[in-house]
């Protein structure tokens, strides 16, 4: 599997169709007592709903190829049973600016699909530019629906391409992986006549958000988590750990950009432009491929030997590359990972996602030894789910 950009992403040229979900005739939203996860509030409240273009850098999404002939109809009712089997798929929220948005749902009888075909864009390019353009447009966290899904028909063999995109708050990374076999098997399943698998796995992202909030509130500045988190902030002087500009005892950061040098109060980091005032760097992404298909193996295959998983050997290469660029022996962050805690969401598509410390230290020794050698780290987080070959997905 792919991660990267969909502009890096080179689309087969074909007949492209946008579909998406709406209420079925004289279906109308219920008001759900249960409450969004924390992030998804947050998500909501950090969105103008003015903006013209909301989901600019705040949706994912995946494209892959179906293996199998295009018929729309069939396609239809795989993205019809799709967004009945998820309650995720078919949650919105009501106002965004009182004390905290109310959820509202939709039963799952009463969502209908429907198809927009996009004629005259069919080259690769064009497509790539309609879909950035329109999911940039169209994706929010404060319209419904909060998912479009696409088909690219290719004429000359009869399969198709599928793109799943969709606003953060229904969607994670863990969902852009297994979307692929489900969507897969649901097309399968369609084409045979048959009835939709049932599975407990495929569990609420609502009940998850009830599950989150309950827990949330449950802690006291005495459980171990709140403790482990303390002595995690305490030794970043109370705040959350940084890359360079590294926090000194005094508060201070030290920045440097285009040969100037200056301060930042409270450690906080940007770039000194003319006058000495401080001018915020955006974040921005790179996508670069780093290993050759048989380097990876090799890496695996080493970490595996030593009871480790792959993203050990990630998380030691930044160890490593921070030590050698800043001279720090300790690599601390903190890092967003998908958060499953019950066999009842395995299946499920939302945004489960908490965030983890990371303390990462090398041996004091440590040496580089041999390509595929590097020193295991003092601590790692957990492995990253597996993913199907071939496809890709992507941020926006």
């Amino acid at each position: 599997m792919d991660y990267t950009h969909l502009s890096e992403f080179a689309v087969r040229p074909g007949a492209l169709t946008l579909w998406r979900a709406e209420l079925a005739s004289g279906a109308a939203w219920t008001a759900d007592a249960r409450p969004l996860a924390s992030v998804h509030v947050r998500h909501c409240r950090a969105t103008d709903a003015a903006d013209p273009r909301p989901g600019r850098d705040r949706w994912i999404g995946t494209i892959f190829e179906m293996d199998a002939l295009f018929h729309p109809a069939h396609w239809r009712e795989t993205a019809r049973r799709w967004h009945a089997r998820h309650e995720g798929l078919r949650t919105t929220l009501t106002r965004h600016d009182g004390p905290e948005p109310e959820r509202l749902v939709c039963a799952a009888a009463d969502v209908a699909v429907t198809a927009e075909p996009i004629p005259g864009i069919t080259g690769s390019g064009a497509i790539n530019e309609y879909l950035t353009t329109t999911l940039e447009s169209r994706l929010s966290p404060l319209r419904w629906p909060h998912c479009l899904l696409a088909t690219v028909e290719h004429a000359d063999t009869g399969d198709f391409t599928v793109l799943v995109a969709a606003d953060h708050s229904v969607l994670d990374a863990y969902s852009q992986a297994i979307v692929i076999l489900e969507l897969r098997a649901l097309y399968a399943e369609v084409t045979r006549g048959e009835p939709p698998r049932e599975s407990p796995t495929f569990g609420s992202a609502a009940d998850f958000a009830q599950w989150e909030r309950d827990t949330a509130a449950a802690l006291t500045p005495d459980c171990d988590a709140v403790r482990y988190w303390q002595r995690f902030l305490d030794g970043s002087g109370g705040m959350l750990p940084r890359f360079e500009p590294a926090i000194t005892a005094t508060g201070r950061a030290t920045v440097i950009a285009g040969g100037a040098t200056g301060s930042v109060a409270g450690g906080g980091t940007g770039a000194v432009v003319g006058g000495g005032e401080l001018a915020a760097l955006p974040q921005t992404s790179v996508s670069r491929k780093l290993l050759s298909l048989s380097e990876l193996e090799q890496v695996e295959r080493a970490v595996t030997e030593r009871g480790h998983r792959l993203s050990v050997a990630v998380f030691t290469a930044l160890a490593i590359a921070y030590r050698r660029a800043f001279g720090h022996r300790s690599l601390r962050a903190i890092m967003p990972i998908a958060t499953r805690p019950d066999l009842r969401w395995l299946e499920s598509m939302g945004w489960f996602v908490n965030v983890v410390p990371l303390d990462l230290t090398l041996a004091p020794t440590w040496t580089w030894t041999a390509p595929w050698s590097p020193p295991a780290p003092s601590c790692a987080a957990p492995a990253p789910p597996t993913t199907p070959p071939g496809p890709a997905s992507w941020n926006s």
